[in-house]
């Protein structure tokens, strides 16, 4: 045969090309399931290579947590070492992070007058060296913290003065109100600024009116109104809106000028005595803002509506509901200093209680002056420049340093002509002084309490003298109350060591007194200590407000002391030692936050840096050559804490 030929036999009509594909089709099935069987398990092979690629990267990365290290720490590279320290931990996220300097903290310190030298020249004065960190009045209030918590968004500000000078005031990187009047009394034009009761206030300096003084936004910015001063006036003064106001979201801390709430858990704190003869008991545990205590009030389950509790205008109010003859009182209850913390010390008027302010923005509140005395009997004082001008300023309503302040740099006379007399803090920043800006000779300067009134003298202004400022000296702002922490209260800013101390009243009397981990508070050893029985003695916050006190009430003839019991509880609390007597004629052991030196007029320069060092503190005495040719050598005094916690100041008396 010379070939097969197919074709559909016009006879038979048998498909004989189809019928033969399908015979060698059906032959073939064999090699095709196996080319389709090969095909899948190449298939599988490859994703089995691709698994195989992906656990061996899982596996090289799960080996790393056979690493302590890869939980201890992560490699670090810092491009601004200089300005930033960073560290790692186990629970450190890596990435990219980028910060922008704004301020750097910085340890402040302080040169004494010049030396001969360190070792030979006597000091030539007697007298008593108290270095301290604590009293400052300035108090920077945070632009985070303005309107109502929202805070200012930063900017350029322009400010034009009425001369028609204008300067741009770059406020980008300001972080507190004390830093927006630093830039604009920088500005090199004739504006003074300053704060006053919430507000920033703009004083021309200039003496002429051929222009507003006014403030603008610069490209489309919101700062000035932020600020509350996007204003212009056509006067000499420009008194911005009240943009610091006390919401239900501060914390606690931020009130009553930082000195805190003490209570102990699992009781109440506050009772609150009603018209009709009740009380109801409400227990503060958990409170950390305002709202909370605002929340335990209201919702006690005993309260039922009897009283109600509102935040106003920056203080509490309180609203007793009931009726009768009985009179609404807050009193405090298991050692908690809640009423004075929360201003609800004053008594009731119509069944309502107004409390006093909870904070005082960029100033300090009048009752933690003089150690939490505050001002005895507020009321009107008078006031005479060296011109002989006089003006009555009535302070009765006055609650922050500022206003005092303000009141006196806006005194006027019956004719409405301003003093000539300047207000503000001192140098020292620690109380206030009055600066008669006349330059006249006429009259002396003179500041006196009206009637009853005490506010002069109880902020040491009271003059009459022929001088032309008078300064306050400190005004002893309270820096620690019941709720201070035990944490940072040693000497050294650490913790105080628990242990026990023994006290020896002036009668003989012992006890001791265990100070564990229980107690974590100021409070809570003063508690400690008036527990302890068998000696005559009372524990209580100093007048200084910068600690404790232990005051001797046996009235015997030896004297009170403290001593360790192979421990450092009693140094750590600056309890240590024997008593001196105090102010009440008592003896009294004063632990005060602060490093008391005395110093003798055969003194050296070296034994002064020894007292200040083996008294111990977070200030650190050296002797450092200026390079001056005459007296060279001075006393330097730095702190060994860092930015404005570290700030002190040096008391001599």
């Amino acid at each position: 045969m010379s070939g097969i030929r197919t074709t559909t036999g016009l006879i038979s009509g048998i498909d004989i090309g189809g019928l033969v594909d399908s015979l060698i089709a059906a032959e073939r099935a064999p090699a095709a399931r196996l080319e389709s069987r090969l095909k899948n398990t190449q298939t599988v092979m490859q994703g089995i290579g691709q698994l195989q690629a992906q656990l061996l990267g899982l596996s090289t990365s799960v080996a790393t947590l056979n690493n302590r290290q890869t939980f201890t720490k992560l490699s670090i590279q810092n491009s601004g070492s200089d300005q930033l320290t960073v560290s790692s931990k186990s629970t450190s996220l890596a990435g990219n992070y980028q910060f922008q300097s704004v301020q750097l903290s910085s340890y402040h310190r302080s040169l004494s007058r010049g030396f001969a030298n360190a070792d030979v020249q006597r000091i030539g004065q007697t007298g008593t060296l108290t270095l301290t960190r604590e009293g400052s009045l300035l108090k920077s209030t945070r632009l985070d913290l303005l309107n109502e918590a929202q805070g200012v968004r930063r900017g350029t500000i322009r400010i034009t003065d009425r001369s028609g000078a204008t300067a741009d005031v770059d406020l980008k990187d300001a972080i507190s109100w004390d830093d927006v009047v630093s830039k604009i009394n920088a500005a090199g034009i004739g504006v003074e600024a300053r704060t006053a009761n919430g507000r920033l206030v703009l004083k021309d300096t200039t003496g002429q009116t051929a222009a507003n003084l006014s403030v603008a936004e610069v490209a489309g910015g919101k700062t000035a109104a932020d600020l509350g001063i996007a204003q212009s006036v056509a006067s000499s003064t420009l008194t911005g809106d009240d943009v610091f106001e006390i919401t239900e979201d501060f914390t606690l801390s931020l009130l009553n000028d930082g000195n805190g709430l003490a209570n102990h858990s699992g009781v109440p704190d506050l009772n609150l005595s009603l018209a009709d003869g009740t009380s109801l008991q409400v227990n503060l545990d958990g409170s950390s803002i305002l709202g909370h205590v605002v929340n335990a009030i209201n919702n006690d389950e005993n309260n039922n509506g009897r009283v109600t509790a509102a935040l106003q205008n920056g203080r509490l109010v309180l609203t007793d509901t009931t009726t009768g003859s009985g009179t609404f009182a807050v009193t405090n209850l298991n050692g908690s200093n809640a009423t004075n913390v929360l201003g609800l010390e004053n008594a009731s008027s119509g069944g309502v209680i107004t409390g006093d302010l909870l904070a005082a923005g960029n100033s300090v509140l009048l009752r933690n002056l003089r150690g939490g005395r505050g001002v005895t009997q507020l009321g009107e004082i008078s006031l005479t420049d060296r011109t002989g001008a006089t003006a009555t300023v009535d302070l009765s309503a006055a609650e922050s340093l500022d206003d005092v302040l303000e009141a006196i740099n806006t005194a006027t006379t019956s004719g409405s002509v301003p003093l000539q007399l300047t207000a503000r803090r001192n140098a020292a920043g620690t109380g206030i002084e009055i600066v008669d800006t006349s330059g006249a000779t006429t009259s002396n300067l003179v500041i006196a309490d009206v009637g009853a009134g005490t506010t002069a003298a109880d902020l040491g202004i009271a003059v009459d003298s022929a001088e032309t400022s008078v300064n306050s000296g400190p005004l002893r702002l309270r820096t620690v109350n019941e709720a201070t922490s035990l944490s940072t209260y040693s000497p050294t800013g650490g913790s105080v060591s628990r242990g026990a101390f023994r006290i020896t009243d002036s009668a003989g009397n012992q006890a001791v007194v265990n100070i564990t981990s229980t107690e974590t508070t100021l409070g809570d050893v003063i508690e400690r200590i008036n527990a302890a029985t068998g000696v005559q003695i009372t524990a209580r916050l100093n007048d200084t407000g910068d600690g404790l006190v232990i005051v001797d009430d046996a009235a015997g003839t030896g004297q009170l002391s403290v001593s360790e019991l192979g421990g450092k509880t009693a140094a750590d609390l600056r309890l240590l030692g024997d008593s001196a007597v105090g102010n009440s004629g008592n003896q009294e052991i004063n632990s005060r936050r602060v490093q008391v030196v005395d110093v003798s007029s055969t003194s050296t320069l070296n034994d002064v840096i020894a007292s200040i060092n083996r008294v111990g503190g977070t200030i650190k005495a050296s002797a450092v050559n200026s390079g001056a040719i005459v007296n060279g050598t001075r006393l330097s005094l730095t702190s060994t804490v860092s930015g404005s916690g570290g700030q002190f100041f040096a008391e001599e008396s």
